[in-house]
């Protein structure tokens, strides 16, 4: 049980950066309180936040959170095919 308890904390932890990276380290900072709300109003209010944060960064954040579990599932088959343990 101790041990599920730490991989969620280091799991939470590991999220909780990157969403920090996501927004404040680029060429055009964002604070947290305008990308949460960029990521709700969806263009209604906010004008360019909103849409960098729904049409550009949040998207590209995805595609890089399936591009990372993929390369994980072929790691592991690829370790499964070769007997490697």
């Amino acid at each position: 049980m101790r041990r599920w308890l730490m991989a969620g904390v280091i799991t939470a932890t590991c999220l909780g950066l990157f969403w920090v990276s996501l927004f404040a380290l680029s060429s055009f900072s964002i604070r947290q309180v305008d990308a949460w709300n960029g990521l709700f109003t969806q263009g209604r209010e906010g004008g360019n936040i909103a849409y960098i944060v729904a049409q550009l960064r949040v998207p590209r954040a995805l595609c890089a959170a399936l591009v990372g579990a993929c390369l994980g599932v072929a790691g592991a088959l690829m370790q499964g095919i070769t007997r490697n343990r």
